[in-house]
């Protein structure tokens, strides 16, 4: 009796220990693979599965396989949301493939849809995460745009300073009106909305990168809506990310993404980015409706993958937590494994668009024409919508821009413009014309073209100035524009300004009654052409003790055609790279009347300038330039000669080109730099760091006329060194500048015989 009874114990114990082995092998087996996960281009935590420390699996240190069911099991993966949900979601996702667990199907919420529909798909995991590492649209990843609705802005006290031109305060605000005819004045930035900027294109991004995909699903897919209904659409999927305009997103409900009850034949895997401890929400409402839903968890039927803790906050951490949580939970999910899954044979390769298609149905009528002109047709990629959205936002008539893209590849653009107005004010001067009190206001208005008036005035030392100017662009393509400008100004420098040049040379006031008008064509993004006309109406005084009729009127009238080659800053002083060439040539005549009517016959008017600036560091600057001007006629028998003078030659100065061999040096009318016919060579240097630099110019000019007027000979030098200081349109320039001839080098060493300037203010008025 004894020895049946041994013999039946050892039968037991045998069976036993063999269900333990061929459970204990099974389980050995799915441990082989090694994770191949490529991290040289995406940020993937290396694995080796072949040293998982089995005794920190949550489950029975050799769990007994259970009775296989009659029909296999199936699975369907819940991914839900969450702060980290995107990254925790890729480590869950590779760690499934790694082991080769089969997922029937899969269930999103939030950035578990996102991850979800692309992983379902059949996209491989290195482009899941190249696409949310996509600079677009990684600042987005995890992020919870709901928390900004009810922040309020951080405001910080800066002064509305005028970006550029005249310094000036300026006061930005556009008006809009409502069906009842209320009209409303919203305040407006001097600066486009950089980030209205990135989250238009980050959302197009989004939707390119689910659109982009091929159809059909390689696993079924759905995406659990706000009011617990499925769909599996891309705009089902971009509804439920926690996107500012979608008031109904993943994150405030349903959050997670959970099997509502138990179904036979299914094992749902939940995958739950929130770790058990050791982080904590980021704001009071996202901890309630959290909490609630894990609240959930413990009556949740299948297989909860979920870390314990997770210290580091790094995208590599939380997808190496979502491969833990998959490994602590192989012993659950060995149900699923003699359906071995092969998940290479179904991935597809996830290429970008390579070109968008724009429409503009979306416009209204008034904006159609101008707003499709900002679309480079021969931009590619997110290269097109980014310059797009940068250029019409640096426009200050434009509010708003967005980009809805469709499954056929089109993005449907939409834009808002609304009249705008800036007020300015400020002043600007120099120790030639004095001070300067400066202000206007400008509107800016889009109909069918872009229409910018702008009405300055000055006003100073004997000077004054108005001087409105209309633009009108984008006529038929945003190749096209029309300027009109006029001029009504007097401008008298300074009576100790010039004392160097002799009196009977000077020019003491000119008053100017212009109106001008320009054709603007542009070639292409670097190249400009323009047609000019000047009808002109100056009046020159000049010294009253010496000359009886000491005012002198004349009518110049002059067209031009103008090209312009820029790369790089329009600066011709202080751009910090880039090149540019100007050339010009055109025709004068100028009528006058000195007791009788006269004119001096028409010539012609060429000048060209080419500049080449490079700045090896971010300090230091070096700028070449080199130009000309000739002003000439075909005279019968004589060939080709220089205009004919006023009989008055300091006259002859106000309209002999004026060389521009320093900036301090365009300030006035200058003999020595005034010239029929000239070369010139041009250098500086600047050292400059932030808001301040110090800048050396120097200049070689040679007067081809020999003006008779200058005091100097036709070789002149220019020296002027100078400091420097510019915070957007506020301008200070000062230092000391002398011109000299090839017999006067010496005086260069010469401090005192130097002219010290100071002037405040980027402008050229002449």
């Amino acid at each position: 009796m004894a020895a049946l009874l041994l013999a039946s114990f050892s039968l037991v114990f045998a069976q036993a220990a063999e269900t333990e082995l061929d459970s204990a092998l099974l389980l050995l087996q799915s441990m082989q693979a090694t994770p191949t996960i490529d991290t040289s281009k995406v940020d993937t935590p290396k694995v080796d599965v072949s040293k998982v420390d089995s005794a920190k699996v949550d489950s029975p240190k050799v769990a007994l396989a259970p009775a296989r069911p009659a029909t296999p099991l199936k699975s369907v993966l819940y991914l839900g949301g969450g702060e980290h949900s995107a990254w925790y979601h890729l480590g869950v996702l590779y760690a499934l493939e790694s082991y080769s667990i089969p997922v029937d199907s899969v269930v999103g919420v939030s950035w578990g849809a996102f991850v979800g529909f692309l992983w379902a798909k059949g996209v491989p995991l290195d482009d899941v995460q190249r696409i949310l590492l996509d600079p677009y649209i990684v600042h987005l990843v995890g992020h919870n745009e709901m928390d900004e609705l009810n922040k309020e802005p951080k405001r910080t006290f800066e002064i509305p300073l005028s970006e550029d031109g005249l310094p000036s305060l300026r006061h930005r605000f556009s008006l809009s009106a409502d069906t009842s005819g209320n009209l409303y004045r919203n305040v407006k930035e001097l600066v486009p909305d950089t980030p209205h900027i990135q989250r238009v294109l980050a959302r197009l991004r989004l939707q390119e990168s689910l659109y982009r995909q091929p159809a059909g699903f390689t696993v079924p897919f759905a995406v659990e809506r706000a009011d617990g209904s499925l769909g599996k659409t891309v705009e089902d999927v971009y509804n439920v990310l926690p996107l500012r305009e979608n008031k109904s997103n993943g994150e405030l409900s349903p959050y997670l993404a959970l099997p509502h009850k138990a179904q036979e034949g299914y094992l749902p895997l939940v995958s739950v980015s929130v770790p058990k401890t050791g982080v904590e929400e980021t704001s009071p409402w996202q901890t309630v409706i959290s909490r609630k839903a894990l609240q959930e968890l413990d009556s949740v039927p299948g297989v909860v993958i979920r870390a314990h803790t997770v210290q580091d906050s790094s995208r590599s951490a939380w997808i190496q937590a979502g491969f833990s949580a998959v490994e602590r939970r192989l012993g659950e999910m060995m149900v699923l494994r003699p359906r071995m899954a092969d998940y290479a044979s179904n991935k597809r390769k996830s290429m970008p668009w390579f070109k968008f298609n724009p429409a503009y149905d979306s416009l209204s009528a008034e904006l159609q024409s101008s707003v499709k002109t900002y679309w480079n047709v021969n931009d590619t990629g997110m290269v097109a919508p980014e310059n797009f959205a940068n250029g019409i936002m640096a426009r200050p008539a434009y509010d708003s821009v967005s980009f809805t893209m469709t499954p056929t590849g089109d993005v449907r653009v939409n834009a808002d413009a609304k009249p705008t107005f800036d007020v300015f004010a400020g002043g600007f001067g120099s120790n030639a014309i004095g001070p300067n009190v400066y202000a206007g206001v400008s509107a800016s208005y889009v109909d069918q073209m872009e229409f910018d008036l702008t009405m300055p005035f000055f006003w100073g030392n004997e000077s004054y100035g108005f001087m409105p100017r209309l633009k009108i662009s984008r006529l038929w393509t945003y190749r096209w524009s029309l300027e009109f400008g006029y001029d009504l100004m007097k401008i008298r420098p300074l009576e100790s300004f010039g004392n160097n040049t002799a009196a009977a040379m000077r020019i003491y006031s000119e008053r100017r009654n212009d109106l001008t008008m320009a054709v603007n064509y542009r070639i292409d993004d670097l190249q400009l052409v323009s047609l000019n006309f000047l009808f002109g109406d100056r009046t020159f005084e000049l010294n009253r003790a010496l000359y009886k009729e000491y005012e002198f009127e004349t009518y110049p009238v002059s067209p031009s055609l103008n090209y312009e080659l820029l790369s790089g800053e329009k600066d011709r002083w202080f751009s910090q790279g880039g090149y540019a060439v100007n050339a010009s040539v055109g025709m004068q005549s100028i009528g006058f009347k000195f007791g009788l009517s006269d004119v001096i016959p028409i010539y012609w008017k060429l000048a060209g300038e080419a500049r080449f600036t490079y700045s090896p560091t971010d300090i230091f600057t070096l700028n070449v330039a080199a130009a000309g001007g000739l002003d000439a006629y075909h005279d019968e028998g004589h060939g080709y000669v220089y205009p004919e003078s006023f009989d008055y030659r300091v006259l002859d100065n106000g309209f002999r080109q004026q060389v521009k061999a320093t900036p301090w040096n365009t300030e006035w009318y200058n003999p020595d730099l005034a010239s029929h016919h000239y070369g010139l060579l041009r250098m500086n240097v600047g050292l400059h760091r932030g808001w301040a630099g110090a800048w050396l110019f120097g200049a070689y000019v040679r007067d081809y006329e020999k003006n008779p007027s200058a005091l100097l000979d036709e070789n002149k030098f220019v020296l002027e060194p100078a400091l420097r200081f510019v915070y957007k349109s506020i301008t200070a320039y000062a230092g000391m500048s002398r011109i000299v001839d090839d017999h006067s080098l010496d005086e260069l060493k010469k401090l005192k015989s130097y002219n010290y300037f100071v002037r405040i203010g980027n402008y050229d008025l002449f």
